[in-house]
């Protein structure tokens, strides 16, 4: 059988990480599952041996192999999507600067960039493990034994056979990056995700400190009704706050148009963040993230506080997708 090695491939770009670094090579990490901070490389981390490598039968259709005639980490993610990923997040760092000099009202991206960004973060959202773990659930799971039970049922009564109902069907999901690649690049499930961040007020929060966190599960869904319905895994969710660090000091709140009209004044433009919301947003990133975190400097005081918080049920108040 033929073998490949192993190759790290990465389910948040480099180029996204480096925004938080002063070498763009290195960055600060906090690790949950030892409570110590160090510095690590940006390519080692947020990665997984073949993430994105399908299975693929050989000629024979007996042995299987890791197919790697497209690589989609190289040929559609650095090669498209990474690339206006980076050019759209510096020009946003860009306008902060400007903005903070000059203190310009101006609007920062134009309705077409806010459509593109819009569907590059629908994209980054779906491209996370937690993604796939969910779709790996919906289709191998229990979900997909009821499906089964109807559509046997659903035969039984237009054949008139009830011998349909007696079939031994199974589902099961063999090669977790096919069905994740099938999902990530449906037209029709990007444009739902991306008309319902597309269709929110964009504020972008600007800190004066270089001490805004991030993690290896950025974007972080928080709604202020808990008996909200989750929709499109929490992000079109009524009364929703989706929140995604872009920067070492600056980071984009997404919110309900429904059930924050006021943030109207604010579509498209800085604001500064205050220092209870700095710490309830950095907060959230170390509570939601699956086990590290990230900054420019090698302070995570933040990390007491939250475990502090926890403990107390702070902050996460109503329901928290993480």
């Amino acid at each position: 059988m033929k073998k490949h090695p192993n190759t790290k491939q990465h389910y948040i770009p480099q180029c996204y990480f480096r925004n938080f670094s002063s070498s763009k090579t290195s960055i600060y990490a906090y690790d949950k599952s030892v409570s110590k901070s160090f510095s690590i490389a940006i390519g080692k981390i947020c990665c997984e041996n073949e993430y994105y490598s399908v299975l693929a039968k050989n000629v024979d259709n007996k042995d299987t192999i890791r197919e790697k005639e497209l690589i989609v980490e190289k040929d559609i993610f650095a090669g498209n999507i990474e690339p206006k990923f980076n050019s759209l997040l510096k020009k946003i760092i860009v306008c902060k600067d400007d903005w903070l000099s000059n203190e310009s009202k101006s609007i920062i991206i134009s309705d077409d960039e806010k459509k593109e960004l819009a569907f590059l973060i629908a994209i980054q959202f779906l491209r996370m493990p937690e993604r796939r773990d969910w779709l790996m659930e919906f289709y191998d799971g229990k979900f997909s034994e009821n499906i089964i039970e109807l559509f046997k049922q659903g035969i039984a009564i237009e054949t008139g056979n009830q011998a349909f109902n007696d079939l031994n069907i199974e589902s099961k999901v063999e090669d977790p990056a096919l069905l994740h690649a099938q999902s990530l690049f449906n037209s029709e499930v990007l444009e739902m995700f991306t008309s319902t961040l597309y269709n929110k007020y964009w504020e972008f929060y600007v800190s004066t400190e270089n001490d805004i966190l991030t993690s290896d599960n950025p974007i972080v869904v928080k709604a202020h009704n808990a008996e909200a319905i989750e929709l499109y895994q929490g992000l079109g969710s009524e009364s929703t706050e989706i929140s995604f660090p872009l920067s070492k000091n600056i980071i984009l709140v997404m919110w309900d148009k429904n059930y924050f009209p006021l943030k109207n004044a604010f579509d498209c433009r800085f604001s500064i963040i205050d220092d209870r919301k700095k710490r309830e947003y950095n907060h959230l990133r170390y509570g939601c993230s699956k086990n590290r975190v990230f900054g420019y400097n090698n302070d995570f005081s933040i990390v007491e506080f939250s475990k502090v918080a926890n403990n107390n049920n702070e902050i996460f108040y109503n329901y928290t997708v993480c």
